[in-house]
């Protein structure tokens, strides 16, 4: 009963989540992530990540996914997108691809409440905002839905997952 109930879910364009699929390399001299340090970055955004986020940065840390890209299905012109990197909880504000550095970077142009956590030449991002907390949101770099400043505007958004662990099986 269950196997058949699965079966149609997938037929009807559901996904079964299962995070150990991907195969991720870390980058060369990189630990995991401790609590200290991902209570320290909460602590600079003001909430506790998602569970799922929290466990991955404590195993996996970044690095970059094989294969290198996720699937877009909600976007009829776009089959998947190139990840090239997954940022990881190390150094400081100026390395790259370190979570610090992506919201150095990336966090001047992202609405409040998104943090990002990787990137190709596109940006996804982890949502922290109450309504949709824990989702995987995706911007299209060529969108023209950006303010005067160039600065993404909430609508330049495209919801591509429910999860951190959804995003990774994508």
């Amino acid at each position: 009963q269950t196997g058949k109930l699965i079966a149609a879910k997938k037929r009807d364009g559901y996904i079964e989540i299962n995070p150990a699929l991907l195969e991720i390399t870390r980058y060369k001299g990189k630990k995991s992530a401790t609590e200290n340090q991902i209570a320290a970055l909460e602590k600079q955004l003001g909430c506790r990540l998602p569970d799922e986020y929290r466990s991955f940065l404590l195993t996996r840390n970044g690095g970059q996914p094989n294969p290198p890209y996720v699937q877009i299905p909600a976007i009829p012109y776009i089959d998947n997108v190139g990840v090239s990197d997954i940022f990881g909880l190390f150094g400081t504000a100026k390395e790259y691809p370190s979570i610090f550095g992506a919201i150095k970077i990336h966090g001047p142009v992202l609405p409040q409440g998104y943090l990002p956590i990787a990137r190709e030449s596109d940006l996804f991002t982890l949502s922290l905002r109450k309504k949709d907390f824990g989702c995987i949101h995706f911007w299209d770099h060529e969108t023209d839905q950006v303010d005067d400043d160039d600065r993404f505007l909430e609508s330049a958004s495209h919801l591509l997952a429910g999860s951190f662990d959804e995003f990774l099986t994508r």
